[in-house]
């Protein structure tokens, strides 16, 4: 395989991955408020009693998050146009995967769901990161 098609798709792959991690969120958003909590509770492996205030949260938070992978998205369409977004988000999903190991530990959670968090962001992350690099140092053409 061509190294230059190698990374551009090593560097797509991460950033499509980070979208729909993020972008899974916008379900917080459109599902009737008792689902919501039941995806919640199931995610959480605990029962979560549904209140107002949490339901405002759950909605805002599940917005942001969709948002985050909406600009993932954008920048997995040519991630070369956009360098200094596609740089700073890939740096934001390494950054929040240390962030999900020490608040995870902090909190004394078992695997579930810090680890997987922890592997999504960093794994998007730094291998987003590299890629990036290597696609930006590139003198061929890049397919991107």
């Amino acid at each position: 395989m061509n190294p230059a098609l190698a990374i551009a798709i090593a560097l797509r792959a991460s950033l499509i991955i980070a979208a729909l991690g993020w972008g899974i969120s916008l379900a917080a958003v459109v599902l009737p408020h008792d689902q919501a909590f039941a995806v919640l509770s199931s995610m959480a492996g605990e029962e979560i009693a549904p209140s107002p205030i949490l339901g405002y949260w759950l909605r805002m938070t599940g917005l942001a998050f969709a948002f985050i992978g909406c600009l993932f998205g954008y920048c997995a369409c040519a991630p070369l146009r956009v360098p200094g977004l596609t740089r700073a988000l890939l740096a934001f999903n390494l950054l929040s995967g240390v962030a999900f190991l020490v608040v995870g530990a902090a909190y004394g959670l078992d695997d579930h769901p810090s680890a997987a968090d922890a592997l999504f962001g960093l794994s998007t992350g730094c291998i987003g990161l590299i890629a990036l690099g290597l696609a930006e140092r590139d003198d061929r053409p890049s397919p991107t």
